[in-house]
């Protein structure tokens, strides 16, 4: 039986893999870091409402995962974690100083993720780093005819085009830890092998059912913005790649458990979406909702992202051997989980 440590456990993908693993058959033995231990509790509240038994999973608290000598305490405690997957790392556009906010965190978070893991993570054999693809490329309409992003690529962009937006921030944020990632273990030659894994923007449904749709989690919060409109609204601008939540989860623990994952970068993006596409998707299934929601301009909806050209993910898709999510789906899940709460509070 595997014992995991997972950075960041308390977030839309942290609490995802986490009720992941607890359901498998492997059976998995999961020690997760959350910021407090309210929201620790809160985690094992979730899952025994779930009826998920809490048996096989414990949490540290780390407040700040980017400062010093943060997972030391967790791999001193328990020296027999065998898998290391960090995934904790700031992921919002809410932010006047990004260096600080956003960039720091992620770049030493990994930075004191592999320092405790030389120190006292002798037995950690498999470490699997969330990145995005944002990691391998930034595409956009007007990219060379010629340009494709693959597994093989990287973003070009310097810590001095990330400071000069929060966007831009988070690429480097996504970009920078991966770099140090590979560049640690080609100089280093550790006891474990690495899996990164690149997701595009991450619909889905949550782990546990919502409690307050007030505001979701950054990717979540697409969705739910157009289920907020009324009939007189315009559709608010967005496009790009998806993978649904359940993918990442899924490719996470082959990044992990599977010999052909080893030393790989899993790109992850199942197609591309649109706001127009995901409204469509919801005013079809949801007729409850439809007649409160704009129209739009429907055709839209059948417009692929222009930027889908650029990339391929077909090693990715090799490698892992099932077939990812489509959209409709994301989305239908998703919305229906958000119309079971009864009010906006």
């Amino acid at each position: 039986m595997s014992k995991i440590f997972l950075s960041g456990g308390s977030g839309f993908l942290g609490s995802n893999l986490i009720k992941t693993l607890l359901t498998s058959p492997s059976k998995y033995q999961v020690i997760t870091s959350v910021r407090s231990e309210e929201k620790g509790n809160k985690l094992l509240e979730n899952l025994e409402n779930a009826k998920i038994s809490t048996d096989r999973i414990s949490y540290e608290i780390v407040e700040d995962v980017g400062g010093s000598n943060s997972f030391d305490e967790t791999l001193k405690k328990h020296k027999d974690i065998d898998v290391f997957l960090h995934t904790a790392a700031p992921f919002h556009f809410k932010s006047k100083d990004v260096q600080k906010d956003i960039i720091n965190p992620a770049v030493n978070g990994l930075k004191n993720a592999l320092q405790s893991v030389e120190k006292y993570g002798d037995n950690i054999k498999r470490f699997v780093l969330t990145s995005s693809i944002a990691s391998a490329g930034v595409a956009n309409p007007k990219s060379n005819k010629d340009t494709k992003f693959n597994e093989k690529t990287w973003n070009e962009m310097t810590e001095k085009d990330a400071i000069k937006n929060p966007l831009l921030a988070y690429y480097y944020a996504k970009l920078e830890p991966e770099r140090l990632l590979w560049e640690y273990t080609k100089n280093k030659k550790p006891n474990f092998a690495a899996t990164t894994v690149l997701p595009a923007m991450i619909f889905g449904p949550q782990a546990f059912p919502i409690g307050d749709r007030k505001e979701l989690n950054t990717s979540s919060e697409v969705i739910n913005k157009i289920l907020k409109l009324q009939s007189c609204s315009k559709l608010p601008p967005g496009e790009g790649l998806f993978i649904d939540v359940r993918d990442v989860c899924k490719s996470i623990i082959d990044g992990f458990e599977k010999e052909n994952t080893k030393d790989k970068r899993l790109l992850l993006y199942s197609g591309s979406y649109n706001t127009q596409k995901i409204l469509n998707i919801i005013r079809d299934n949801f007729p409850e909702v439809s007649l409160m929601l704009p129209v739009g301009k429907p055709e839209n909806g059948d417009k692929e992202d222009p930027t889908i050209k650029f990339w391929s993910n077909e090693e990715t898709r090799k490698i892992l051997g099932f077939e990812f999510i489509d959209l409709e789906k994301s989305v239908e899940d998703s919305v229906e989980q958000i119309l079971e709460v009864k009010n906006d509070k």
